[in-house]
């Protein structure tokens, strides 16, 4: 039964175990992969050349050219409008807490933006153009909104009425 385990202790006859991480074991024999060069030297490979000149001393550092570093896309980060900021807070105060007059400050903001980022080269163009958009769609839904609740009130003028009626 021990015979099929492999995990059962082996018998070595007196010999040591090859270490699996050690070197080979020496046989006498010169490496066949191995050379004699000139002047009777070993341990060079007959296909191996040394082509890397003159090697530098131990803990020599090589000396590289300087790398010069600039700023990439043409220098310092463009500013961003202030206007156009201020059209994409008013628009988004126009869809929750300001609807008419958030529509209404995110569209002159927005329009003011652009020009701004136009004039002054400054970055901000999404920011305004998403103010404007908005702006305009919060003012149309404002408007229609009240259009629809006078209509509402023209059919039925007693829509919005309280009766105090307290029979059951």
């Amino acid at each position: 039964m021990s015979q099929n385990n492999p995990y059962a202790p082996q018998e070595n006859n007196g010999q040591q175990p090859a270490n699996p991480y050690g070197a080979p074991p020496s046989t006498g024999q010169p490496d066949p992969s191995v050379q004699q060069g000139q002047n009777g030297q070993f341990g060079q490979h007959p296909y191996e050349q040394n082509s890397y000149g003159q090697q530098q001393p131990y803990g020599g550092a090589p000396h590289y050219a300087q790398q010069q570093y600039t700023q990439p896309y043409g220098g310092a980060p463009q500013a961003t409008s202030g206007l156009a900021i201020a059209s994409l807070a008013s628009g988004i105060a126009g869809w929750t807490i300001l609807p008419f007059i958030g529509a209404i400050a995110a569209i002159i903001l927005g329009h003011m933006g652009l020009g701004d980022v136009k004039k002054n080269n400054k970055s901000g163009r999404g920011l305004a153009i998403t103010g404007l958009v908005l702006g305009y769609v919060g003012l149309i839904l404002t408007i229609l909104a009240i259009v629809g609740l006078v209509a509402l009130i023209q059919n039925d003028p007693t829509i919005f009425e309280v009766t105090t009626d307290s029979t059951f």
